[in-house]
């Protein structure tokens, strides 16, 4: 995903790129289309981001769960989730109980 906001050097503001510090006025003076304007782009980009409902943890939750992890075997004949612990069956490729992505 290509970020379309970027901190100040000091990390005191955050920024859009395109825009930089220009007021949205002074932006919109400089793009002709409103589907060109950066500041529009990344509010159309956080209002999806809103509509999923989830907080950032959450996301990043979600990200690790589609990384592919090896299951745990405490024995040879058990197979569990890495992610819960629960019991796995070996010809499984997600965790029925959390959705991990897993290989034998």
């Amino acid at each position: 995903m290509e970020r379309l906001t970027y901190f100040t050097s000091e990390k005191e503001s955050c920024q859009v790129k395109g825009a930089d510090n220009w007021t949205c006025k002074e932006v919109c003076e400089n793009y002709v289309r409103c589907d060109a304007c950066p500041i529009d782009i990344a509010m159309h980009r956080l209002a999806a981001y809103e509509d999923t409902g989830l907080e950032p943890e959450e996301i990043e939750e979600l990200k690790e769960k589609g990384t592919t992890q090896k299951m745990h075997k405490p024995n040879p004949n058990v197979y569990c989730c890495p992610e819960c612990g629960e019991a796995l069956d070996p010809m499984w490729d997600y965790c029925p109980w959390c959705g991990q992505h897993v290989i034998d």
